[in-house]
């Protein structure tokens, strides 16, 4: 980061993010949806659970072994929100293009499973009733693993934090075995959530996820994935892991949100040029933010 300090007022630069648009598998070219892997789907309307919006083609993929794209995890979504109404969250993945997630209120849980970074891999996130942390269940975590810059957008935007502070608790949950089944572990990690079981205590029979989840599509409703009878004490965990991200501005999303940023000169809180309607070529002698001290 660059800071600057001149006689046009306060300003500093960051490098920015730039949201990398996946391979699309939508229901039109309209409605482009991110993908994990592969290449478009060009399939006519040969439906199999038109309700939730899954095509024959969604049937294939999930019983190939492939990684899951964002019509099965939209699928997902979409019965547990039926089902559980009174958690919020369970939002199209095609708003994290443009961070288009609507903020959700601590006032109940929130769940929302995210396309993490560039790479084909799905988490699953949550919030708590009333708390201000949020937590990250990756089934292909690492004790050094750091959250995508990407991915901080997205949690930042969907859960938007009250305070300067943004904490991010990933939670020691069930590591998978290969690489294809990040998307069955993140609904799975969901479903949990939402039948108020604890995730970190959960085991689940992977070998029979893909299987589980086609019954779960068939019938409508999302259950528990299935668990071993014994508990394996030998099953790979992630590590426990606290990270606290500092945001700024009314849209409280981290620094590298916007190329450049600008101080108020009177409440001195820092705003990025895109969420005051500044250009990046401008700079004011002085500045007031048009939130608080107008």
């Amino acid at each position: 980061m660059h800071v600057s300090v001149s006689r046009y007022g306060r300003v500093r630069k960051s490098k920015g993010v730039t949201f990398k648009k996946n391979v699309a598998s939508g229901d039109s070219k309209d409605d482009a949806l991110i993908i994990s892997g592969g290449s478009p789907v060009m399939d006519d309307n040969n439906w199999w659970i038109k309700s939730v919006k899954l095509r024959e083609s969604d049937r294939v993929l999930l019983l190939s072994g492939s990684d899951l794209n964002d019509n099965l995890i939209n699928a997902a979504h979409a019965l547990l929100n039926s089902q559980f109404p009174e958690i919020q969250g369970f939002q199209h993945t095609i708003l994290a293009h443009h961070l288009k997630f609507q903020p959700t209120a601590n006032s109940t849980l929130s769940i929302q499973i995210l396309h993490a970074g560039s790479t084909n891999h799905w988490i699953c996130t949550s919030r708590k009733k009333l708390s201000s942390a949020v937590e990250i269940m990756d089934s292909l975590s690492s004790s050094d693993v750091k959250t995508s810059l990407e991915t901080l957008l997205q949690i930042a935007k969907v859960y938007s934090a009250s305070k300067s502070i943004l904490q991010i608790n990933r939670l020691s949950v069930q590591q998978q075995v290969g690489i294809h089944d990040c998307g069955l572990f993140a609904i799975a990690y969901a479903v949990e959530l939402c039948f108020k079981n604890d995730v970190e205590n959960s085991q689940f029979e992977q070998l029979s996820m893909r299987k589980h989840l086609l019954d779960c599509f068939t019938t409508g409703i999302m259950s528990p994935f299935p668990q071993p009878r014994k508990k394996q004490p030998s099953l790979v965990r992630s590590v426990r892991k606290v990270e606290r991200i500092k945001v700024y501005c009314n849209c409280k999303l981290p620094e590298e949100y916007d190329v450049k940023m600008i101080s108020c000169d009177k409440c001195h809180t820092w705003f990025h040029y895109k969420c005051v309607n500044l250009k990046l070529g401008e700079n004011p002698r002085s500045w007031k933010c048009p939130f608080h001290c107008c």
